[in-house]
């Protein structure tokens, strides 16, 4: 598994990638923020990011760590 978090984010689950397009929705609204809320804005979706990965592999029945470049 893959999570690269550059332009929106490219998650690999068995080498099929799946894009998720945040940059409209997420990333330009927190660059009116500070540094200290878009670190916590940050921590929270990556934390939500690792629960929907596992659950992804757990009902794919697979085993896998998140590799975070």
């Amino acid at each position: 598994l893959g999570v690269e978090l550059t332009s929106g984010i490219d998650v690999y689950v068995d080498d099929e990638a799946i894009e998720l397009e945040l940059d409209e929705l997420i990333v330009e609204p927190l660059l009116f923020l500070s540094i200290g809320q878009f670190w916590l804005v940050a921590v929270v979706l990556i934390q939500m990011m690792e629960q929907y990965l596992m659950l992804v592999c757990s009902r794919q029945g697979a085993t896998g760590t998140a590799a975070w470049k």
